[in-house]
């Protein structure tokens, strides 16, 4: 949209709209068929003790999911402030999964990945 700010490795799916004066910084993904409205703040931190640790988010397709990366060795990884404004914007949370990578998990993903095709 117009007025809008799109930063470095912002990758935005087909048929996703976004309106006027928005922001998305770098490190983000949006799924397809999603609505971002005016005035919108995307992955800019805005914690008081947000120190400039990379961050990454995802939001999947159909407004359905939202994917937060942190590291766990940073003394803060937001994840406390992230359900709290959830709570505040007033949006419900059908389901929450958590995940830890390591990389055992990420190298049989790979293989698995290359013996597929």
């Amino acid at each position: 949209g117009p007025y809008s700010i799109i930063g470095p490795n912002v990758d935005i799916g087909d048929d996703t709209i976004v309106q006027s004066h928005v922001s998305i910084l770098a490190n983000t993904i949006i799924g397809k068929s999603n609505k971002i409205y005016p005035f919108v703040s995307i992955n800019e931190p805005q914690d008081l003790k947000y120190n400039g640790e990379e961050t990454n988010l995802i939001i999947g397709n159909n407004k359905m999911s939202l994917v937060y990366t942190y590291n766990l060795e940073e003394k803060q990884t937001g994840i406390t402030n992230l359900l709290q404004d959830i709570k505040d914007s007033g949006l419900k949370l059908r389901d929450l999964k958590t995940e830890q990578s390591n990389l055992e998990k990420i190298f049989v993903t790979l293989v698995r990945e290359n013996n597929e095709n």
